[in-house]
């Protein structure tokens, strides 16, 4: 039997039996359907945080007092307090790999003008603030060295404090106050938007960290800094770098814990990342499990289609078909069951993907291989599991077959 006629007497066969088809397939369906939008949940996902690593900056290293592990306690960021602005000075003029640094603070703070207001975060920062995260201004300017020399009370502003305080109109030289205290407007971001884990980077006021520490916080030390490495590449290096100054200014001994931690985005993307590829690794070989447990349904089937044509089989051994004809038969049926299931699991799986984003919010990126892959593990799912159905069909005795009840 050719390819051809095959596939018109496999469809032939399916079609007589086209409700007990469906429900045959049902399992490979499902099993291709979750595989496929699981993997595109997760790519989604992943490709999100590559989008948070590029809005954060690619080569930003953010340095926080404490270390992530202290007397056998994890330490929550801010509190311990051991940076001080000297230690951005010394960053600056010892590390080579790092080309600039910001000393800042942060906190959440009441943010009024008029009669409206806004809870939003506080951050403070030296006029490198915009290059080392790589954020653009919209409209206005940001504050100068003799504005971070002398804490002047001036900020920019992201889009969601606008919205909130000023809807549509221009912030650029308003007065707010922030904690009771006036600022001038000089600035205005241009949208970030949210990240994976939906923090909102427009929701910000940023400040002279002069201006944040002195005035608005009443502190003497800094509660994070940020640097910015020479490249990509040299991220890495610039933590090293960093780690060394720090270590020496703050008088650490060699086998002593760190008494601050370095972080970069690249971590933070690959923890995030990490737990990704877990649960849809997870997920996905639960949704495998399915497959295979489709695929012994298949095989049942087709054992159940054997025995009840077991007349049909003797004809066509009487009329001269050769018994590897016949396995082909049993054979492509199979196949075509599972790979057809494949295929509608296929298509279903990235309808899931498409409509996953509209309905829940959660990022999907569909590809190609997880579809390929899932219709190339289906069909094969056919061949291992018709093997033996076909086999017991083409080891017959015509005799016998034909005289089957």
């Amino acid at each position: 039997m050719g390819f051809g006629e095959v596939l018109r007497t496999a469809l032939w066969s399916l079609g007589r039996s086209r409700t007990r088809t469906g429900l045959t397939m049902l399992g490979i369906i499902i099993g291709v359907a979750a595989v496929v939008a699981v993997v595109s949940l997760g790519q989604g996902a992943i490709s999100n945080t590559e989008n948070d690593i590029a809005s954060m900056g690619i080569n930003l290293v953010t340095v926080t007092p404490g270390s992530k592990i202290m007397s056998g306690f994890r330490m929550s960021t801010g509190s311990v307090v051991t940076l001080v602005p000297e230690d951005a000075v010394a960053i600056r003029e010892e590390c080579p790999s790092v080309a600039l640094v910001s000393p800042g603070v942060k906190t959440q703070v009441q943010v009024v003008y008029q009669d409206k207001n806004s809870s939003s975060a506080m951050e403070g920062g030296s006029t490198d603030y915009p290059a080392i995260r790589g954020w653009a201004l919209a409209s206005g300017g940001f504050f100068d060295a003799d504005q971070e020399r002398q804490s002047a009370k001036v900020c920019a502003i992201g889009e969601t404090v606008r919205k909130h305080l000023f809807g549509d109109a221009d912030p650029i030289g308003k007065m707010i106050r922030v904690n009771k205290i006036p600022l001038l407007v000089v600035g205005l971001f241009a949208p970030k938007g949210q990240t994976s884990t939906g923090q909102d980077q427009d929701d910000v006021v940023v400040v002279p960290w002069t201006t944040g520490m002195r005035r608005l916080m009443g502190l003497t030390h800094l509660t994070m800094m940020l640097a910015a490495a020479r490249e990509e590449s040299g991220v890495k290096p610039a933590t090293v770098e960093i780690s060394k100054v720090l270590r020496r200014r703050h008088h650490i001994g060699p086998n002593d814990e760190d008494d601050f931690t370095c972080q970069t985005q690249r971590e933070v993307a690959e923890t995030a990342e990490s737990a990704t590829v877990l649960m849809m690794t997870l997920v996905s070989v639960i949704a495998l499990i399915a497959l295979f447990v489709g695929g012994v349904g298949v095989m049942n089937i087709m054992l159940v289609s054997v025995l009840e044509r077991t007349r049909e089989i003797g004809i066509r051994m009487a009329i001269g078909a050769r018994s590897s004809a016949v396995m082909w038969q049993f054979l492509g049926e199979t196949v075509v069951l599972t790979s057809l299931g494949g295929l509608i699991g296929a298509a279903l799986g990235i309808g899931l993907a498409q409509l996953i984003p509209l309905t829940l919010g959660w990022p999907t990126r569909v590809t190609a291989a997880p579809v390929v892959v899932s219709f190339l593990f289906s069909a094969a799912v056919g061949i291992f599991f018709g093997l033996y159905p076909a086999y017991q069909a083409s080891r017959m005795d015509p005799i016998e077959a034909l005289r089957y009840e």
